[in-house]
């Protein structure tokens, strides 16, 4: 069975004792073992995912041994990282907690924001120009896992224990060797950024809706209908509010505005969202229309008297 062991320290004064809260460690513990998980199905999908097992504590600190594992069939492939399944395995855990891993790649971008890219053919790796002028390279597999939110959250709940007091630093150690440390102050840029939302469409639209409730409060949002859906839509033309608080215009239920609708939609993480805003109103009908006589009625309003 291919295999390679490597060591996790929590360390701080609350943890001198060597005893730490199970509700802390197990998460973080999960979390990593599925961090390794969904690793080796980006880097190696033609394998079956590897395992990671727990072997011992000291005391002193809080340092976990840990082996990470793979089945047999492993050594059976040969890729770039070498031809057996323990190289792999070995380059695995480099790409994940290595000194140039995710975990560190996390740790040193700290919340900056990557505003381009190129691949370098001579390394292999990925050229990144960051938002404050900066420019580092990074393999495309650790670039991968940053990228990926599942991982991401993995590697969130796995620093997750030094936001308690007294828990100072995580280590990653191989071979006795320390590959990377994350301290307290380094936690927030473990943090996910809010999902950016994609613009899908903004058109403007001529068209006439029935006011089913107004809301007279600044921001608020009326809502209308259009016949067959109801939706909110947000007021925006200046002058229609203007007459609306000098009292000029007065409304019901079921009053018809034609206006022209601006229509915003966008995808985000949660779906798609619709926005709508009226831009401008040119017609306020209200409820009660006269009824048009039929063809050969007269109309009594114009009938002699007698």
């Amino acid at each position: 069975m291919a295999e390679t062991t490597f060591a996790v320290t929590y360390e701080g004064s609350a943890l001198v004792d060597g005893r730490m809260p199970v509700q802390d460690l197990a998460p973080a513990l999960l979390s990593l073992g599925e961090l390794f998980t969904e690793a080796s199905a980006l880097v190696y999908p033609d394998r079956e995912p590897v395992a990671l097992d727990i072997r011992a504590t000291q005391e002193g600190s809080f340092e976990i041994d840990l082996i990470l594992t793979a089945r047999d069939a492993w050594n059976h492939f040969v890729d770039f990282f070498g031809s057996d399944g323990a190289s792999a395995v070995a380059n695995l855990f480099e790409i994940v907690g290595g000194a140039a891993g995710l975990f560190f790649f996390v740790k040193h971008l700290h919340g900056r924001r990557v505003v381009a890219r190129e691949r370098v053919p001579e390394s292999g790796k990925v050229r990144l120009d960051l938002d404050d002028g900066t420019v580092i390279e990074v393999s495309t597999e650790v670039l991968a896992l940053y990228e990926n939110v599942q991982v991401r959250e993995r590697a969130r709940a796995v620093v997750e224990p030094l936001r308690k007091k007294g828990v100072a630093r995580l280590i990653f150690k191989a071979k006795q060797e320390t590959t990377v440390t994350i301290e307290q102050e380094s936690v927030p840029a473990y943090d996910l950024p809010e999902p950016e939302e994609i613009s899908l469409s903004d058109d403007t639209v001529e068209m006439a809706v029935s006011i089913a409730s107004v809301a007279f409060t600044e921001g608020n949002k009326w809502r209308f209908s259009d016949g067959e859906n109801t939706f909110y839509a947000t007021i925006e033309d200046g002058a229609f509010l203007e007459r609306i608080d000098h009292g000029i215009e007065a409304f019901r239920k079921g009053d018809i505005l034609r206006c022209r609708m601006r229509v915003i939609q966008s995808q985000s993480e949660e779906g798609l969202h619709t926005e709508r805003r009226v831009v401008e109103v040119t017609e306020h009908i209200r409820r009660g229309i006269q009824l048009r006589l039929r063809e050969g009625e007269d109309d009594p309003s114009t009938s002699p008297p007698g």
